[in-house]
């Protein structure tokens, strides 16, 4: 929730503001409203303005520049609104900034929810049945919450399969503040109900929970648990053997044994599955357009942001692969309602379908210039949209999936009920891989936020009021808190559903996590806890047999 500066104008511009790589198109008329915010889609934030000021979409102008971090936190109207009714009606420009407080009392929150899970298999480890409940806090307005649940409803089950599943889920108006989007939409709340299940079914029937896991991953033509056909076999087989054979499960009882006085360290292990792009009848696509130049240079213009996630990189690497030309030979537009519709930076769709996009656009644009020739200026717009499995509710399946086994070790302070994590391995299934290096970034970076939901982060609400609105009551994981030894090891397996082969990777390192944290405690002191974060109080409470 880091504040940003964002602004409105309503003023004559120049033509061009041209920094060397970056170009920023600027209107020349007057009467254009202008907001540079941080947001996560421009053109979304275009026609919700234009509704609310009753103003004509070209007469509105959302820039998203550059940004640290969104995670869903700009998927709402936050300042835009007030930003634009004030100059709206002064016709001067005008500034808003959050500080810290401000944004934690009003900014949007993850969904609270109530939670419950009875799941049957048998002797053999094979899953039966799943009985499930889901009751999400939706705060006081609607917002993303149908988004949100129905997630959570497609996620719920894993990827495993099951003879017989119900699941009743249920969004709440409350008098709560606003819930909304935040990475891993709907994913993080359920996923430890499932994992921890099958973990605990591993243990009842002596089977190694990596075996259990393989006996029930669904297979293409299965139905998932929400009754969803799968569109392809759930590639976690391999990425769990290799999780298995990998040095800190096979090394396990040496790692428990090294524990320092007074503490005891626990391994534990889960896999999951998280969507990419928008879902059957709710992706609409992305439009990108390139202009080769009779100087040889190339612009690029996108519509969506990039919200430090990296994705500006990912398309100027596929542009320049299918123009054959360098990164440097490209400038950029990005961000901006003005550009062409991309959609917005969400639902680790903008690799996977503006990636494609842009590829295509390339592609079109390259058999362009061996057409005509290098001397004119020559523009290509093309759009890509994935192609939709057969849509079972709207939004719900999701055209692909990808996949994460992670194995935790953890040590719990028996004198002050702190859980520290030591060490971690990722096994990542990744899709064609466009940036390596981003993609490990987005893994390692996921896993701290979720680290801060599994141990740290705690929200605390009365009356619908926020009562720790800081940094010293509301505790983030900070790099202390980050273990020592972390690796991330990626296979590369193309997706088969678009040209590129490649599946969103910016979400599903958070809702693993705490999965992983949930196993591993249980393994080192054996009890389960029926709250999130797990705190050292519950931890030191659950010690003296008093939870």
């Amino acid at each position: 929730m880091v504040s940003s500066f964002k602004c409105a104008t309503l003023a004559r511009m120049t033509s061009y503001d041209a920094r060397r790589r970056g170009i920023h198109r600027i209107s020349s008329e007057n009467g254009v409203l202008t907001l540079s915010v941080g947001g996560q889609g421009p053109h979304h934030d275009m026609v919700a303005l234009s509704g609310a000021l009753n103003l004509a979409p070209e007469k509105i102008r959302v820039l998203n520049p550059m940004m640290g971090g969104a995670f869903g936190g700009k998927e709402d109207l936050n300042v835009q609104l007030p930003l634009a009714l004030a100059t709206f009606k002064t016709g001067r420009p005008s500034r808003l900034m959050y500080d810290r407080e401000e944004s934690i009392r009003v900014g949007v929150k993850r969904h609270g929810y109530q939670v419950a899970y009875e799941v049957g298999a048998a002797a053999d480890g094979t899953l039966l049945t799943a009985n499930i409940s889901l009751l999400s806090d939706a705060g006081a307005y609607m917002t993303y919450s149908p988004v949100v649940l129905s997630q959570s409803v497609e996620h719920c089950t894993d990827p495993y399969r099951f003879k017989a599943v119900k699941v009743d889920a249920k969004a709440i108006y409350t008098n709560n503040g606003v819930a909304s989007a935040f990475r891993g939409v709907g994913a993080p709340q359920v996923l430890p109900g499932i994992e921890q299940a099958v973990d605990d079914i591993a243990r009842a029937t002596g089977i190694s929970p990596f075996e259990v896991r393989r006996r029930n991953l669904l297979r293409k033509g299965d139905k998932a648990g929400p009754g969803f056909p799968m569109a392809e076999n759930p590639i976690l087989a391999p990425l769990l053997d290799a999780a298995e054979a990998g040095s800190l499960w096979s090394g396990r009882e040496a790692f428990k044994a090294a524990a320092s006085p007074f503490a005891a360290r626990g391994v534990g292990v889960s896999s999951v599955w998280y969507s990419f792009g928008l879902g059957s009848g709710a992706e609409a696509g992305a439009t990108v357009r390139l202009t080769r130049r009779a100087s040889g240079r190339y612009l690029l213009e996108l519509g969506v942001p990039d919200v430090g996630n990296g994705n500006l990189t990912s398309f100027m690497m596929i542009a320049a692969e299918h123009l054959a030309c360098t990164l440097e030979d490209i400038d950029y537009i990005m961000g901006d309602s003005f550009g062409p519709n991309s959609g917005a930076t969400h639902g680790s769709r903008t690799t996977y379908v503006v990636g494609n996009a842009v590829a295509k656009t390339a592609k079109e644009l390259r058999a362009k210039i061996a057409a005509a020739g290098h001397n004119d200026d020559l523009v290509v717009e093309a759009s890509f949209i994935p192609e939709q499995t057969e849509q079972f509710v709207f939004g719900m399946p999701h055209i692909a999936y990808n996949y994460l086994v992670q194995v935790m070790g953890i040590e719990v302070d028996r004198l002050t009920g702190e859980v520290s994590v030591l060490e971690v391995e990722n096994y990542v299934e990744t899709g064609r891989m466009i940036h390596p290096q981003n993609i490990e970034g987005q893994i390692e970076g996921a896993f701290v936020q979720g680290l801060g939901f599994a141990l740290y982060e705690d929200l605390i609400l009365q009356a619908g009021k926020v009562m720790n609105p800081s940094l010293t009551n509301y505790v983030i994981p900070s790099i202390r808190d980050t273990p020592i030894k972390m690796t991330t090891r990626l296979f590369e397996h193309p997706d088969v559903t678009n040209p590129l082969g490649v599946r969103g990777l910016g979400e599903i390192g958070l809702p693993v996590v705490p999965c992983s944290v949930a196993n591993s405690i249980y393994d080192a002191i054996g009890h389960r806890f029926a709250k999130f974060p797990i705190s050292p109080e519950a931890v030191l409470s659950a010690l003296k047999g008093e939870e």
